[in-house]
């Protein structure tokens, strides 16, 4: 009996101090904040001058660019950790431009695949990135917001001389939200501001 006792209060300390053991692992955890995201393009405090033309013939009316009629935000994607990040490609997120002035009047601009030149892999597949190993991102950004109108519509102008319209400067408020692996959570970028300058040469229909 005294036998079974002892055999019994073995097993149940083994069992206590095993379990204690296991209670003294920590918890494993995923890196974090491993990526980082910088707007390179454009500058901060930089000033966008466009030249265009407005037809009045629909509303709202019809815009002609003289040059691009995008805003290219570049992001670079750089590996901080001091380990090889690898994990399954998942391209997500978007650029957001937002009215400094009005903030019911910004942009949303879907983040895609074919943005990152190069990806380092295939969607879908694993992808190794290296300590310090950086790419960009480039995302073409229209000036129209989420009503459907250019970011500067229904703003004050002066028309000097008569058909040529001055609107009132914008400032424009830049980040990105971003996200390039399923385990990994969403990178978010610096905050940048621009300033958009319009000047537009407006036809009246008849």
């Amino acid at each position: 009996m005294m036998k079974k006792v002892m055999t019994l209060l073995l097993f149940l300390g083994l069992s206590v101090f095993f379990y204690s053991c296991e209670e003294s692992l920590p918890e494993y955890k995923a890196p974090e904040n491993v990526l980082t995201s910088s707007i390179i393009v454009p500058a901060d405090q930089s000033n966008y001058n466009l030249q265009i033309t407005e037809l009045y013939s629909t509303y709202p009316p019809r815009v002609i660019f003289s040059g691009t009629s995008t805003l290219m935000v570049r992001l670079r994607v750089k590996n901080i950790y001091d380990d090889v990040i690898e994990d399954s490609a998942f391209v997500g997120g978007y650029v957001k431009i937002q009215d400094l002035n009005d903030e019911d009047n910004f942009v949303i601009q879907n983040i895609k695949y074919a943005d990152i030149k190069p990806f380092p892999g295939k969607l879908g597949e694993i992808i190794r990135i290296r300590p310090n190993e950086q790419f960009d991102i480039d995302v073409e950004c229209k000036y129209v917001n989420e009503n459907g109108l250019h970011l500067w519509r229904n703003k004050e102008f002066v028309e000097s001389p008569p058909g040529q319209y001055s609107y009132s400067p914008i400032p424009l408020k830049i980040k990105a939200y971003l996200r390039l692996y399923k385990k990994l959570g969403m990178i978010v970028s610096n905050e940048i501001v621009i300033n958009l300058s319009v000047k537009a040469s407006v036809y009246w229909p008849g």
